[in-house]
């Protein structure tokens, strides 16, 4: 019951989320300096649906949902027409909740919904198309994450790692985090062993709050996630089924929380560490650059504070996340963008022909009050 509710506490959390305190019992690794840059804003867009959380892109359209009344919501770029449905509920055509990575287009015509076992499919107004099942993700409640559809032959997407990090148990027994279905001929696998193939995920006396980020770089034939210390990208080729690492520069700002195995960590601090270490929110690139969206971690002495000012926190308030940009080559010369002066962006897309950055803004009172959300456009200097 402990694994479910952490599991279970981590997922609805997610969707909130997106340092100094150096000693033996808990530390934060910090990289190095790195010349800060601006983004020029050139001009924004409004979407008539307040607290959007950006998911995916195919073409023209961008698909949102809304993490309390779980709306789905489209926009396209060229026509800047809006459509939106809501089918959360407990029937066969209904999702039960919409998180974080759980949404994705499978062309350009359906939305496939992760759910238990299962991934319920709809057209852009929400009519159900059928649903997907799964026989051999055994044991499993929570819902399959990141999917990416391959044409449509292939799904690849990741499994929950269920239990709780912290015990060295949950370590010892290799546990397969890829699931992979051929849609035609309904053929399951699973791959990558964790913890044998991801072996840098933990240390022998620490581990960390978090295991794996998503990266989606949008390639026909790889599926692509990093760990969350930050220093590796892994790349899982989807037709020779074998996975390959690329070592990251070192990220300015990002400061991981390591955790020692075998010390009780009360439920505070549990909510509060989910706030106390950076993570990699997302990944773009383009023919020169690779760029890294993370998220940028909170010193504890102000979480404190700030749970202390706000009684809901976790659930119904929590702090900004501050998100930065880091762009770098392949000889690894970087620039990084911070985002956490002024307006609260988050960036999303890279769109490679016109060079501008779309950004999401975030937690904006003026977007609340005026029911819409906020994307901007941009230009790195």
């Amino acid at each position: 019951m402990k694994n479910c509710f952490y599991v279970s506490l981590c997922l609805f959390l997610f969707v909130f989320i997106s340092c100094k305190n150096n000693n033996q019992k808990d530390s934060l690794e910090s990289n190095s300096k790195s010349i800060t840059n601006n983004i020029s804003i050139t001009d924004s867009i409004q979407i008539s649906h307040a607290g959007l959380i950006y998911e995916d892109k195919l073409a023209d359209n961008l698909l949102f949902y809304n993490p309390v009344s779980y709306d789905v919501v489209v926009y396209n770029l060229k026509s800047k027409t809006t459509s939106a449905f809501n089918k959360s509920g407990d029937g066969f055509d209904e999702y039960t909740k919409i998180y974080k990575n759980f949404i994705t287009f499978r062309n350009d015509s359906v939305i496939a919904v992760s759910d238990i076992k299962s991934i319920k499919q709809y057209n852009l107004k929400g009519e159900f198309l059928g649903d997907i099942k799964f026989d051999t993700y055994d044991n499993a409640f929570a819902p399959l994450t990141n999917l990416k559809f391959y044409g449509d032959s292939l799904l690849i997407a990741m499994k929950s790692l269920q239990g709780n990090p912290s015990r060295k148990e949950f370590y010892k027994d290799n546990r397969k985090v890829i699931f992979r279905k051929n849609l035609n001929a309904g053929e399951e696998n699973n791959f990558i062993n964790f913890p044998e193939e991801l072996n840098d995920f933990f240390e022998e006396e620490y581990y960390y709050n978090d295991i794996y980020s998503f990266a989606d770089l949008k390639k026909e034939k790889s599926f692509y996630f990093v760990n969350s210390n930050g220093k590796v990208l892994y790349e899982f080729d989807v037709v020779s089924k074998k996975l390959n690492s690329i070592s990251l520069p070192k990220i300015p700002y990002y400061k991981i929380l390591k955790l020692p195995f075998g010390k009780k960590i009360s439920q505070d601090d549990i909510l509060l560490n989910l706030y106390r270490s950076s993570f990699i929110e997302g990944i773009f690139k383009d023919s020169k650059n690779t760029f890294i969206v993370f998220g940028e971690g909170h010193d504890k002495e102000y979480l404190i504070d700030f749970k202390k000012k706000n009684k809901g926190f976790p659930f119904t308030v929590a702090p900004n996340i501050n998100y930065s940009l880091f762009r770098f080559n392949e000889n690894s010369d970087g620039k990084l963008y911070r985002l956490n002066k002024g307006k609260n962006l988050y960036p999303f897309f890279w769109d490679e022909q016109k060079e501008e950055i779309y950004m999401l803004s975030l937690n904006s009172e003026f977007d609340e009050l005026n029911g819409v959300t906020t994307l901007y456009k941009g230009k790195l200097n």
